[in-house]
């Protein structure tokens, strides 16, 4: 992983760590992506991998509270569906 994917990765783990997204986190991440050397490809797969890696569903089942998580992580980050793994997409839909 280059080390801007890196940074953004580590930037989002710190933001959604406590599943709560305050002001200046949101304009963290806003700042970041209008100042990245990132390509927007690059920045919708490390927040695709990121997704990924956050949501895999170990005993098959999703709570509300998780389904909420999803939701508000995949709004923040202003993601297409396409950009979106399936799966994830699959447990905002249950």
């Amino acid at each position: 992983m280059t080390e801007p994917k890196a940074e953004l990765t580590k930037l989002l783990a710190s933001i959604f760590a406590d599943g709560i997204v305050e002001v200046g986190e949101h304009k963290a991440l806003m700042a970041y992506r209008e100042h990245t050397v990132l390509s927007e490809a690059d920045v919708h797969d490390v927040f695709s991998r990121f997704l990924e890696a956050k949501f895999t569903m170990a005993d098959g089942k999703i709570t509300g509270q998780e389904r909420l998580l999803i939701a508000n992580i995949v709004w923040e980050l202003r993601l297409p569906d396409t950009a979106v793994p399936v799966h994830v997409r699959m447990m905002l839909q249950d």
